[in-house]
């Protein structure tokens, strides 16, 4: 709003030419701000650079699903256990719809959000999902027996059903993997503690395997990274520096390098606990 001030000075500017310089001064100073946020009402949009959507099984047979969804609208998709599409796939969300769930996130207040939302019942379905920001996770939210505030659990509904409203191309699994087709949660082990990752975290670590290149390279195991394809049969655990991961390929070592430290880069999200003996 203007101040009496202003108006004062717009006045001696139409009249005195040697204001015009302290108008125009007071004028950037008001209008900058609007013009380095596109508008003076509108909050800023957040901006991700994917976001990450899982789903586990439950007692009831919940459908399995696992997506990640880049800022340029391409998505990987990975169905387990009781869904009708099974498999890893890549599509692509139209501009339009890919702005309609940018708005859906847009409204979310992200630091008002836990890390983690419990329901005292057992046996319900877990919804994981992760923010990347700059390359880094903004935000992981895991959601036991959908208890996350209803404007986040609203924005569920558009990622886990995106795989049956976008055509999608399958795609083959990594050969260096074994069972990836399988794969839910990992854990980060070294020397007694644990460091758990959600469904969704797991999920978009694999991805980045799955992208990862071959490397002949040296590194200094720090830690042991362990992941569970199912309840009984555990993969064995993965040497790894957090950008070096070494998987036994029939018999012989193989080394994948994803380019960055994925612990590094992310561990302040993360709390490291005592192992136990499921451990």
């Amino acid at each position: 709003m203007w101040e009496f001030e202003d108006l004062k000075m717009i006045t001696l500017a139409v009249t005195n030419p040697y204001f015009e310089i302290t108008i125009m001064n007071r004028l950037v100073c008001l209008f900058l701000p609007c013009l380095l946020f596109s508008s003076c009402t509108n909050k800023i949009p957040f901006q991700f650079d994917k976001i990450i959507l899982s789903t586990s099984s439950c007692m009831m047979e919940c459908p399995m699903s696992n997506i990640i969804l880049n800022a340029d609208g391409t998505v990987i998709f990975k169905g387990q256990g009781a869904i009708t599409k099974k498999g890893l796939f890549t599509g692509k969300v139209a501009p339009k719809y890919l702005e309609t769930l940018q708005s859906q996130f847009e409204k979310i207040n992200f630091d008002s959000l836990k890390n983690k939302y419990e329901s005292p019942v057992t046996d319900l379905q877990t919804v994981s999902v992760t923010f990347i920001k700059n390359g880094k996770i903004y935000k992981t939210v895991n959601d036991y027996g959908r208890t996350a505030p209803a404007f986040l659990k609203s924005s569920y509904a558009s990622l886990e059903n995106l795989y049956q409203n976008i055509p999608l191309k399958k795609i083959p699994d990594p050969a260096f993997i074994p069972s990836f087709e399988g794969i839910t949660n990992s854990k980060i082990k070294k020397e007694g503690k644990v460091l758990d990752l959600t469904q969704s975290e797991t999920f978009l670590l694999f991805n980045y395997l799955r992208n990862g290149r071959i490397s002949h390279s040296k590194f200094k195991t720090r830690f042991k990274l362990h992941t569970n394809y199912d309840a009984i049969n555990p993969l064995y655990d993965i040497d790894t520096d957090g950008r070096y991961f070494t998987f036994n390929v029939n018999g012989k070592p193989l080394t994948i390098d994803i380019g960055f430290n994925f612990y590094d880069v992310n561990a302040k999200n993360w709390v490291w606990r005592k192992a136990d003996e499921y451990d």
